[in-house]
């Protein structure tokens, strides 16, 4: 199916003047070719060139983009932009998103504006907390935010004298005393602390996650960033914001105050990046969301709730090594110079410390008989980890969770599981996931 562009007539604009594009992930969506060709070359922001997040292809006289499995708002050159969306229904795909592990969203090195969604999945933690670490750094250059406040001064005269304040002071101190009343510049204001109170709560967060990849540099970061803002008051509560709309009281020639303050705001409303929306207050970098890691992220994270309360039974990430993990090799002995070859299946499922089932899920779909290199690779994983069953796990779009026994080879034999992203009773799913898979156990 080709997505054909919005008429001239009517363009969609993002907040940088580019004209947006919108189309599904492994799709095609046509541009124009004066958008994408300036003079003998294309047109294309090198770190998104780069991201592989879509190839471009010609057809006759037509330019297309022809989306790959990541989603997400992918600025392409000063002109252009594509907004990627998933098959998955939103409400789907949070919760693949929130049922991943340490999955962190690319981010591609241009940045964009996002909106505010009403909760945070653990993906965009790590990238929010970047995001206001990063603004923290532009801080330091345009210096903490400060403003002038009445301060009431009590002994030598400095500013305004007040007379009933001085009379009432000097009664009660029974001796000449004057009140005084004066401005002065501080750093005790409202943006402040709450920036301060969002660092706080993010390093308590992360203290407590004693496993995160990148904990340790995130803490050290804040640790920083907290210290940067020692002279501002910690407030347990900071003021209530009705979404971002103080940021239009803060000075425009502060940007990165302003991008401080709209991220603190999310973490402090444990809020999350609507990430498929290109206009909003947030400026962070672009994010891209790679759906098939995604997908086998979620497929480990489910087997291992449903199968949990297995005695003896692990479901292990075949991406780790020992013991974490259950990554391998491919040969059990090495007669060659030319080294090893390592085995890596997305899960691994053990019983008692033997290999049970390998699961190598494919974010495609696949109506017939898997592609022959994705056998050839899991019955090389189960010569390896010495099992009998492998499985191969694909998402679908119909109502029904099914696993289904393909064929033998030798010892080993050859399942295909198909996983209903698309239903709105997705827990139902998972339960459903997990009854097919205990048939491994008994």
């Amino acid at each position: 199916m080709t997505l054909v562009a919005q008429a001239d007539a009517d363009p969609i604009l993002d907040g940088e003047g580019r004209r947006v594009f919108r189309g599904v992930e492994w799709q095609e969506t046509a541009i124009p070719a004066d958008l994408l060709v300036d003079g003998d070359r294309i047109d294309v922001y090198e770190a998104v060139g780069n991201s592989s997040a879509f190839t471009i292809r010609t057809r006759g006289s037509r330019l297309y983009l022809q989306a790959g499995n990541a989603i997400g708002y992918i600025p392409v050159n000063d002109r252009v932009a594509l907004e990627i969306n998933a098959r998955v229904p939103l409400a789907n795909l949070e919760r693949l998103l929130m049922a991943t592990d340490d999955y962190l969203p690319s981010a591609i090195g241009y940045e964009r504006n996002y909106g505010e969604v009403d909760d945070i999945p653990r993906p965009f933690l790590d990238f929010l907390t970047d995001s206001l670490l990063t603004a923290v750094d532009g801080l330091r250059v345009e210096g903490l935010h400060k403003t002038y406040d009445h301060i009431l001064h009590q002994g030598a005269p400095s500013g305004r004298i007040l007379p009933f304040e001085s009379a009432l002071a000097q009664r009660r101190a029974n001796r000449p005393t004057a009140v005084s009343k004066r401005f002065e510049r501080t750093v005790d204001t409202e943006a402040n602390r709450r920036i301060k109170a969002a660092l706080a709560r993010l390093q308590s967060l992360y203290s407590g996650m004693r496993d995160r990849t990148g904990r340790r540099k995130r803490l050290t970061g804040l640790s920083a960033a907290l210290s940067f803002f020692g002279e501002v008051p910690m407030t347990a509560a900071p003021a209530p914001l009705s979404r971002f709309d103080d940021l239009r009281h803060l000075p425009d020639q502060r940007p990165w105050l302003g991008r401080a303050v709209a991220l603190s705001t999310m973490v402090l409303r444990n809020a999350g990046l609507e990430v498929r929306a290109f206009k909003g207050p947030i400026i962070a970098e672009s994010l891209l969301i790679q759906m098939d890691d995604v997908f086998e992220q979620y497929v480990r994270q489910v087997l291992r709730r449903r199968l949990q309360d297995r005695p003896g039974v692990a479901v292990l990430d075949g991406n780790k090594a020992k013991p974490e993990g259950a990554a391998g090799r491919v040969f059990d002995e090495v007669f060659s110079a030319l080294g090893n070859s390592p085995s890596t299946p997305d899960t691994v499922i053990e019983k008692d410390g033997a290999t049970v089932v390998v699961v190598e899920t494919k974010y495609k779909l696949c109506p017939g008989l898997p592609e022959r290199d994705y056998i050839n690779q899991v019955v090389t994983y189960a010569a390896t980890h010495r099992c009998r069953n492998v499985v191969l796990a694909y998402p679908s779009h119909n109502d029904r969770c099914t696993l289904e026994r393909l064929g033998r080879i030798g010892e080993v034999i050859l399942h295909k599981a198909v996983i209903p992203l698309g239903r709105t009773d997705m827990l139902a799913v998972e339960v459903e996931l997990g009854t097919l898979f205990a048939t491994f156990l008994d």
